[in-house]
């Protein structure tokens, strides 16, 4: 038999090419008709890109203009909005309740695996089933009850007087404009170090970042990498191809010294009012060492740069407003005559003080992401709207926050 010619091999290599294109091109068109008419979602006001592909969600997730857009689309569409093929966004109060609170008689909202990532010590308390997450709250909540928080005084005191000192030196008598975000990041970085870990990151001391907060900082861009990877197949397997090299060695840089900080603390054996003295103490009913791994890394993010945005953003609105500065002044000069007397207890009556750190929790949320969850396959009614089993739905704080008809 004669051998086949060039000619005749390419040729049967372009029609294969082209029938896989056919293909392909077919499956694309009849996914979005099927996504665009068909899908459960389908009756759900939104944009038509947003129905067929998870692109334009994805790209503004990895851009960080997230919050933006999905605030437009609500703008756009109102109170309920297809975000995505399989997800939809709600920005009313009762929905809130439906999707993250405890219904009576119904199985809790599961959390989306696809945006939840796992620590690589195990679950934490955000990431945990319902049993889990039972029991590192009860672990943790007694180092933050108010009998925990008033013995940790003292040494919040500590590092608000450092706090004071460190802006006083570097002020130059109020000549020297200062980065009060940064300061801010410092104090609370320095203080949830020493209740997590037994020792401050020295941030204060220094007028800077420690290595392992900025490697921090970059641990969380990595995981918004590894939520967009959760929507493609198999991909997150293969994430060194996708994530920026520098950030995947800052990642295992930061699990090698979260290891490093969590064994220091371990090993300190006197009293300390902090987050993991009573969780030491009950053995078998406290932690597995991944389990302190994995939960003093979200409680080093959850406890620091939270709050320091709060107190950014309060410090913002008060400039911004001097009328209420210098009411907030009055109040603070009025109800003490000496620093020494300004304690936790004594702060609760700081009523206008008080309201204004709530407008700023409300300008500002810590967390303006909405935390997806998942309908159980039976489906539920998430604001008296029907949504089918097993698709997505989220609430960003941000949204409600603002929404002018929810105020």
């Amino acid at each position: 038999m004669a051998p086949l010619s060039p000619s005749f091999t390419l040729q049967n290599s372009l029609l294969g090419l082209l029938r896989v294109l056919g293909l392909s091109f077919c499956y694309l068109v009849g996914l979005a008709i099927y996504r665009l008419y068909f899908h459960p979602l389908a009756a759900y006001p939104g944009s038509r890109i947003c129905a067929i592909t998870h692109i334009p969600y994805l790209w503004n997730l990895v851009k960080g203009r997230q919050l933006d857009y999905v605030g437009r689309l609500h703008e756009v569409y109102g109170d309920v909005v297809r975000v995505d093929p399989n997800q939809l966004s709600f920005i009313n109060g009762e929905a809130w309740k439906d999707i993250y609170g405890h219904r009576q008689g119904k199985p809790e909202m599961a959390k989306d695996r696809k945006f939840y990532t796992s620590h690589p010590g195990g679950e934490h308390i955000i990431t945990a089933n319902r049993e889990d997450h039972s029991r590192f709250r009860k672990n943790l909540s007694h180092g933050m009850s108010d009998s925990s928080i008033r013995q940790q005084e003292p040494l919040i005191q500590n590092y608000a007087n450092l706090l004071l000192q460190r802006i006083e030196e570097h002020c130059q008598d109020g000549q020297a404009p200062q980065n009060m975000c940064s300061w801010y990041n410092w104090f609370t970085f320095d203080i949830i170090g020493d209740l997590t870990f037994g020792e401050s990151f020295g941030c204060l001391e220094n007028s800077g970042y420690h290595p392992w907060v900025k490697l921090i900082f970059d641990s969380i861009k990595t995981g918004v990498y590894m939520n967009v990877l959760a929507y493609i197949p198999f991909a997150q397997k293969a994430a060194s191809l996708f994530i920026p090299k520098e950030l995947l060695e800052g990642k295992k840089v930061h699990e090698d010294l979260t290891i490093e900080k969590v064994k220091h603390r371990l090993a300190i054996e006197e009293e300390r009012p902090d987050f993991f003295n009573y969780i030491m103490k009950r053995k078998e009913k406290g932690f597995t060492f991944p389990e302190f791994l994995s939960n003093s890394a979200i409680l080093i993010i959850a406890g620091s740069e939270t709050t320091a945005t709060i107190l950014s953003g309060v410090t913002y609105l008060l400039l911004k407003n001097p009328d209420k500065l210098a009411k907030a002044v009055d109040e603070v000069r009025s109800s003490f005559s000496h620093k020494d007397e300004i304690t936790i207890y004594a702060t609760t009556g700081l009523k206008y003080m008080i309201a204004c750190l709530e407008e700023a929790l409300r300008v500002y949320p810590p967390a303006p992401i909405g935390l997806p969850r998942v309908v159980p396959e039976e489906g539920d009614y998430i604001a008296e709207k029907w949504v089918p089993g097993g698709l997505g739905m989220g609430r960003d704080a941000i949204d409600l926050s603002q929404d002018t008809v929810q105020l």
